[in-house]
């Protein structure tokens, strides 16, 4: 079974004898090009999925989302092969660059140092970190926090011998560390907001889950309306990892999801996830960490749920039209791995929710019936003077706010929203004025 590649970060050694100076030069060369491959090999996979979509017929998203995420698996770091080509610099005399792999306590491989033989002398060219064996602590901690903050370290020497501290050029990415997954991620996430968020900031209230109730609901067991569900009664409990499929699958929302990655992340539509309402940033370094859940990457999954992300690169198509729980584990995971999701349970204090305001250039309707939002957007289309400063549309098919329908329209600022509600036609028409808000800059 093919295995995940490992990510890897290398800090040259300071130390370099002039004599090896042109192995250290060719090592940066070789993990750089590997590098670039990876960044390369990332780009080309979002490019043909998103070419690929623009001409796809109906049924054909399950292939061209697993073709995808098979490319982004094989576009992680691969130290291993990494490995193979510093080794191949080798002479028949054992002159060229030599690597170490150094294990953990857990059998992992932490680090890995990278040597250079010149004429039968051994120099250190430096060291590669292996996942998360970089970490370490900033110093000094900033205040006001309820968790540890971690930066990118590196290595310096002292009598007592080689020990790692903060990296001074890598102290604005901060990361923190999540019992559950035993994993670190960065300590600011985003989240896309939904109106039922907007509503919440607006009245100075934390983001909540959809879903409070931890016990097994209907539409989530297998006695009930998901024939490939859980097999437990209504009411019954749910581990944690029930839970998170329960989530992953949508058939149950116990948690508010987040993205880790600023890379692009796309629905199961192949279309970027792009809300109406705006985004905010989450600072993990403000939250119980207990409450967190990181499903974003092969090892994370791996740790918290056992799933293997290595049966995605394995499998011999996408899975989809699940029958059984294991094919709904098999979706999720593919998932998760294309959303990079990491999720919160329940509640997200709204003092950890950092925002900007766009000023009140939503207009939302709320409406008692469900074909309400979908009739009222196709009243105010035949509306050329209203409808032409229309910038986005959203509505619901489930009751949120008030226990309503609601139809929302995005409009360049706060005047032309406040124009439009005042001249639209239908008195009846009550619409309230909600806040859009963008990330401020971390």
């Amino acid at each position: 079974m093919p295995a995940v590649p490992d990510k890897y970060v290398f800090l040259p050694s300071r130390e370099v004898p002039t004599t090896h100076q042109p192995l250290l030069e060719q090592a940066l060369k070789i993990l750089a090009d590997d590098r670039q491959a990876q960044r390369t090999a990332e780009t080309g996979a979002i490019n043909r999925m998103t070419t690929r979509f623009s001409t796809a017929r109906r049924g054909d998203a399950h292939a061209i989302l697993f073709d995808y995420e098979k490319a982004h698996l094989n576009a992680r770091g691969d130290w291993d092969k990494a490995i193979i080509k510093l080794r191949q610099t080798r002479d028949p005399q054992g002159n060229g660059i030599h690597v170490t792999d150094f294990w953990d306590a857990k059998n992992n491989r932490g680090t890995a140092q990278i040597e250079g033989q010149v004429k039968g002398s051994m120099a250190k060219l430096g060291t590669v970190f292996l996942g998360d064996a970089r970490m370490t602590d900033l110093r000094p901690q900033p205040t006001g926090l309820v968790n540890k903050v971690y930066v990118l370290g590196r290595f310096i020497y002292d009598r007592a011998g080689p020990k790692l501290e903060a990296d001074p050029n890598h102290t604005k990415m901060q990361f923190v560390r999540l019992p559950n997954s035993d994993t670190y991620v960065r300590r600011y996430v985003t989240r896309g907001l939904n109106h039922n968020d907007c509503v919440n900031l607006r009245n100075g209230r934390d983001l909540t889950a959809p879903v409070l109730d931890q016990t097994a609901q209907r539409r989530e067991i297998a006695s009930g309306g998901q024939a490939s569900g859980h097999d437990v009664s209504a009411g019954g409990a749910l581990s944690e990892a029930q839970q998170i499929l329960s989530h992953t699958r949508g058939w149950q929302k116990r948690y508010i999801s987040t993205g880790v990655s600023s890379r692009p992340v796309f629905s199961t539509r192949g279309t970027q996830f792009m809300s109406l309402f705006g985004a905010a940033v989450i600072d993990l370094a403000k939250l119980d960490l207990s409450a967190v859940f990181d499903i974003h990457s092969p090892v994370a999954v791996q740790n918290l749920l056992k799933w293997d992300a290595t049966s995605v690169l394995s499998a011999p198509g996408p899975g989809d039209g699940a029958t059984t729980l294991k094919q709904e584990e098999f979706l999720a995971l593919r998932d998760v791995l294309r959303t990079r999701e990491l999720l919160i349970k329940g509640r997200v204090d709204q003092r950890a929710v950092l925002r900007v305001g766009e000023g009140q250039r939503i207009l939302g309707l709320g409406l008692d019936y469900k074909d309400g939002p979908k009739q009222q957007l196709a009243a105010i289309k035949k509306w050329p003077g209203g409808w032409s400063k229309v910038r986005q549309t959203d509505d619901t098919n489930y009751k949120g706010y008030l226990d309503q329908f609601w139809l929302f329209l995005l409009f360049d600022n706060e005047t032309t929203a406040r124009w439009f509600k005042d001249n639209v036609r239908g008195p009846w028409q009550k619409w309230q004025l909600f806040e859009r808000y963008s990330m401020p800059a971390i």
